[in-house]
């Protein structure tokens, strides 16, 4: 949210007691209203999930020039009727989810229940101390922490001890205090979490995950309370955390000793000093050593816990399991329906199985007659071949015997020609 400042032209004007402007000037009024709303969503409650309405508010609008603004009431009152702004008493009872608030805001333009009201005085300080939780700061950063929420605690949840946790382990694990001022803007979105957005419950020091992202989990194990056995499981987690922590703080310190004994000894410095930092370091190991015992026995009573959760999940597994195979088996009917069913099929596919024979048959028939086809039209057109070729052969022959015949009658006649003549 990009922070604006006050157009310096218009001071005089939106530090004045704008408030006889709505009937005398109604757009020079709401021209102001407009105004000091955007700059306290984008400058006063920018990175901040409330406003503390009060002296501290008119002191940090205060100018030397105009003093404290005269009318900024107007301004949060209509905040607040608009549900841009929230009183925090109002927010952590839940007064504002979506029908409630609907309703509160309905009636608060009636005689039923009066509109809310940041002025107590005409002069001086007018404002009442009051907390307001700014809706638009509070939605940007539950955009942040839904975020969070997926990638560190529903992309590696597989069991429903994954969704339980103390406070503090929420916080450490969606990285609070990354994008929240502090403890009371924790508390502020952690309400907003449960019960304006239902995505966890929390009871005094525990929370449970119970939105959409959590799945079947928590479904088998009351997700919209907090049972002793989510109280034990937050415990043991909290523990098992602090334990670690500590395991990884004494191995800190017992790598650091080890490294002074080996310069107390290198630089030759007093036998008494040496002897005062290796007591350090087997203190430090003792502990190392108790911290691993009570952190081996705690993981052995989770892993006891998450076994009989398993056990619990797997019966309702089963469970839901016979009931679906009741139902199947009360759709299928008894055995001797089956049975008479299975027979009846049966009849029906050796009536098909007599017609699809015939139906063979009858193709295996025309397939042999036109095979048959086939051979007679091959056997003719060798035929016709063999007769191509004999009339070839015997115009081959007339050809010859015409050339013959033409040679013996040139020979003839050439013959005539040289006889001699016979004396007469």
């Amino acid at each position: 949210m990009k922070k604006t400042r006050l157009p310096e032209t218009r001071l005089n004007s939106l530090y004045s007691d704008f408030r006889p402007l709505k009937e005398l000037n109604p757009e020079g009024f709401h021209a102001n209203v407009r105004t000091w709303k955007d700059y306290l969503l984008k400058t006063i409650c920018h990175d901040r999930l409330t406003i503390k309405c009060g002296r501290s508010l008119l002191e940090s609008l205060n100018l030397m020039q105009f003093g404290v603004p005269q009318s900024i009431d107007v301004v949060l009152d209509e905040l607040v009727s608009e549900g841009t702004l929230i009183p925090l008493e109002d927010f952590v009872q839940g007064k504002q989810n979506i029908f409630l608030s609907s309703l509160r805001w309905a009636l608060r333009k009636t005689p039923i229940l009066p509109p809310f009201r940041s002025r107590i005085s005409s002069k001086g300080f007018y404002l009442k101390e009051v907390e307001l939780v700014a809706v638009p700061s509070l939605e940007e950063k539950y955009e942040i922490v839904m975020d969070k929420i997926k990638s560190s605690i529903y992309s590696h949840s597989n069991k429903f001890s994954d969704l339980i946790f103390t406070k503090d382990d929420f916080c450490r694990r969606v990285q609070m205090n990354d994008f929240l001022n502090d403890w009371a803007e924790f508390e502020i979105m952690l309400t907003y979490l449960q019960l304006f957005k239902r995505e966890i419950v929390v009871d005094n020091n525990v929370i449970k995950m119970c939105g959409r992202g959590a799945g079947n989990l928590v479904s088998n194990f009351e997700p919209n309370k907090i049972t002793e056995n989510d109280r034990s499981i937050a415990s043991l987690k909290s523990v098992t955390w602090r334990y670690k922590s500590q395991i990884s703080n004494l191995e800190e310190s017992i790598a650091h000793y080890s490294q002074v004994l080996e310069g107390d000894i290198e630089s030759g410095r007093p036998k008494e000093l040496q002897r005062v930092h290796l007591r350090i370091k087997k203190m430090l190991e003792k502990n190392l050593l108790n911290s691993y015992n009570n952190l081996h026995n705690i993981q052995k009573m989770r892993n006891s816990i998450e076994a009989a959760l398993d056990a619990v999940t797997l019966y309702e597994v089963l469970q839901q399991s016979k009931g679906a195979i009741k139902t199947i088996s009360e759709e299928l009917g008894s055995v001797e329906k089956i049975e008479k069913t299975l027979i009846e099929s049966e009849d029906e596919m050796s009536k098909i199985e007599e017609i699809s024979n015939v139906l063979t048959v009858g193709r295996d028939n025309e397939d042999e007659i036109d095979k048959e086809l086939e051979n007679m039209g091959k056997e003719l057109k060798k035929e016709q071949e063999a007769l191509n070729k004999l009339a070839k052969l015997q115009i081959g022959k007339d050809e010859v015997g015409k050339s013959t015949e033409e040679a013996d009658d040139i020979i003839d006649s050439k013959s005539e020609s040289q006889a001699v003549p016979l004396a007469g």
